[in-house]
């Protein structure tokens, strides 16, 4: 392994997320910390995989949707293609239509991705609801749907990684057990 791609993406991801901070959960952390989870997650749930691309696009996942950095500049940086093409197919296009249709047409697409670019989704939808489970400052209907978007998301690509599908769902039982408890507070 080419160390310094994964040393070259880590810088990346690191001067692009700078100054960026969690929304939900760890809302006080630097955002660096979750793609540098979502890449220990890639590594731990599936080393056999975890080639260089993946893990280099596991840690720059957000870095086109969350900041100005393109895949030109990745590109330009010695990013190499492969690993480049992997993060733009986990960047979601940023528009005005609802939620659950740009949800549904992710779901959608990433059924036929790849299965380096499933794991990275999954790996990044649990760090997210992990951030979530306890959190009393998320709102109920946000995370009753990014939960209920967990479990459709970990039953859309069953097969990609039973580690990755289990703990989703572990998060998202947690979460909706959290609810419950907070309403009856």
């Amino acid at each position: 392994m080419k160390i310094d791609v994964l040393k070259t993406a880590t810088k990346i991801a690191y001067l692009a997320h700078k100054g960026q901070f969690r929304k939900y959960g760890h809302s006080n952390d630097c955002y660096i910390l979750h793609p540098m989870r979502v890449m220990g997650l890639v590594l731990m749930a599936d080393p056999d995989h975890a080639t260089e691309d993946v893990l280099a696009a596991a840690i720059l996942h957000d870095v086109m949707e969350d900041s100005a950095m393109t895949a030109k500049d990745m590109l330009e940086a010695g990013i190499p293609q492969g690993t480049v093409d992997i993060v733009a197919q986990l960047t979601r296009k940023k528009d005005k239509r609802l939620r659950s249709v740009r949800f549904n047409e992710m779901l959608n697409g990433i059924k036929y991705a790849s299965r380096k670019v499933k794991i990275i989704k999954l790996a990044d939808r649990a760090d997210n609801l992990g951030d979530i489970v306890g959190d009393k400052e998320t709102p109920f209907d946000f995370a009753t749907t990014y939960a209920r978007e967990g479990l459709l998301l970990a039953e859309a690509l069953r097969g990609t990684n039973v580690f990755l599908e289990a703990r989703i769902v572990l998060l998202a039982a947690r979460i909706e057990h959290d609810i419950v408890n907070r309403i009856k507070m």
